[in-house]
């Protein structure tokens, strides 16, 4: 038993011994300096790339704590009930289903102008 955990951790030093060596000549040779470029090549794009969303994901988080930040402070103002409030939109205010119809009205136009676009 000893000896095959002997053997088995000869072989691994030699595969070991054998990947530093290639390694090695790598380094040196055009090919390992090329990889080399490729690799950071890459990772260059990958770390630009991380610190475009952690920018992104920062502007984010800022807005929703400016959000939440006016939504609480309109909360802790007094609310005046005696205020009357009004139960339909006014004629002034557009609704929802106005803009689905404007919506729908443009999709029409449209199509009429160039089918195969829409």
């Amino acid at each position: 038993m000893l000896g095959a955990f002997i053997g088995t951790a000869a072989k691994a030093a030699v595969t070991g011994a054998a990947g530093l060596a290639v390694i090695g000549v790598l380094k040196e040779s055009k090919v390992g300096a090329a990889l080399r470029e490729v690799a950071v090549t890459v990772t260059e794009a990958g770390v630009r790339g991380y610190k475009l969303v952690e920018n992104g994901v920062e502007k984010v988080a800022d807005v929703a704590t400016d959000v939440f930040t006016e939504a609480k402070n309109r909360a802790d103002e007094p609310v005046d009930v005696s205020a009357p409030v009004a139960a339909e939109p006014t004629a002034t205010e557009p609704t929802v289903d106005d803009a689905v119809a404007e919506a729908e009205a443009l999709i029409r136009d449209a199509a009429k102008d160039d089918p195969d676009q829409v």
